[in-house]
């Protein structure tokens, strides 16, 4: 939690959320989500619990490739807009539009 404390500050933030192998549950092959994170607390173990709201699945790239192009799996990590613009194709942003 205090790694990301200082988010609490930007708030509310975009964000892209992508899918990854939990345990046995692979959904590393789900395409990532644009979201927006309202809120940021803590449970009571002191970890970080996110109130997120869905705005619109990416097209034509899974989760797992996003991460592969970012160059990270870390839970929690910013981007610069050149990179992310260049993962994200225009077709994902117009159905936002």
């Amino acid at each position: 939690m205090e790694a990301i404390r200082h988010l609490k500050d930007s708030l509310p933030l975009a964000g892209i959320g992508a899918y990854i192998k939990q345990k046995e549950r692979n959904f590393s092959q789900r395409p990532p989500c644009f979201l927006i994170i309202r809120n940021i607390d803590e449970n009571e173990k002191g970890e970080p619990r996110f109130d997120i709201h869905f705005m619109a699945r990416m097209e034509e790239i899974t989760s797992l490739k996003l991460l592969d192009k970012t160059g990270t799996r870390d839970l929690f990590f910013n981007v610069s807009q050149d990179p992310t613009s260049s993962i994200i194709s225009h077709r994902s942003i117009l159905q936002l539009i």
